[in-house]
């Protein structure tokens, strides 16, 4: 192990066995500070967000605290590694699906998004013009959509009443929002 990385191996076991033994956080950051800056590029390199990437530095310290005790870990460095990557990976699947819960469903982020005042007449011709650009969908996209939004009907649902296959419904439904965002276009 180079010099330069980290401590020596044997530090490194005397602070995990000093900081099992006492729970004192002084000597398990003083075993993790050298590597900081290695677990946000690490970090970086998987969420590519620098904010995030300090924050995931933290949160691993964090980690440390919990997990250290319960592992046998022989060669810090590369526990330490595998720790981070699974966790940004972790990280990242939660970012991107909290990014997807402020996108409409099948929506591009392109689209821009127009707010309404109830008594607004550009509202009601939005709307209008919506319901007749479903109607020139075809009929088995119409009625997949009509049944999942208007209805709110789940896939098995919808493939129940129409027996077809849950794939099929979701490309019809797929498909359609395609086409009206084509014609919105």
């Amino acid at each position: 192990m180079p010099e330069w990385v980290g401590i020596k191996r044997r530090d490194e076991s005397s602070l995990l066995q000093k900081y099992r033994h006492s729970k004192d956080l002084t000597y398990l950051l003083e075993l993790y500070e050298p590597y900081m800056y290695l677990v946000y590029g690490l970090a970086y390199k998987i969420v590519k967000e620098p904010n995030q990437s300090q924050e995931i530095v933290y949160s691993i310290f964090k980690k440390l605290i919990k997990e250290v005790p319960k592992q046998e870990i022989r060669v810090f460095r590369s526990w330490l590694y595998a720790l981070t990557r699974d966790f940004c990976f972790t990280w990242r699947s939660r970012t991107l699906a909290k990014k997807d819960e402020f996108v409409a469903l099948g929506s591009d982020t392109r689209t821009p998004i127009t707010f309404y005042d109830k008594d607004d007449e550009s509202f009601e011709e939005e709307i209008s013009q919506l319901e007749n650009e479903i109607r020139n969908l075809k009929s088995e996209q119409e009625r997949c959509l009509n049944l999942f939004f208007k209805e709110q009907k789940c896939f098995q649902e919808i493939a129940e009443i129409t027996g077809w296959d849950i794939l099929l419904i979701k490309r019809h439904i797929r498909n359609a929002k395609k086409s009206i965002n084509v014609y919105q276009e």
